[in-house]
């Protein structure tokens, strides 16, 4: 079975694992168990993410609102 979620315990190269899972009603896994990223890590990445965003000079006509929220920071 197909599956994107990356951070899924069970997800290996864009597939489930798992033979069988539960659909909820939203259209989510139910199966799903999380890998516990460490709180330090992971805003290390989404800072990094943030700086590779706004060091792209397509970046304030793409979304103008992240410019603002960095100008706003400044």
């Amino acid at each position: 079975m197909r599956c994107e979620f990356e951070l899924c315990i069970y997800q290996r190269d864009g597939s489930c694992n798992l033979d069988h899972i539960i659909i909820n009603e939203w259209g989510m896994c139910d199966t799903c168990i999380l890998v516990d990223v460490e709180t330090d890590f992971l805003q290390e990445k989404k800072n990094e993410a943030l700086l590779q965003l706004h060091s792209n000079p397509f970046t304030s006509d793409t979304y103008p609102l992240h410019s603002a929220v960095q100008e706003k920071r400044q």
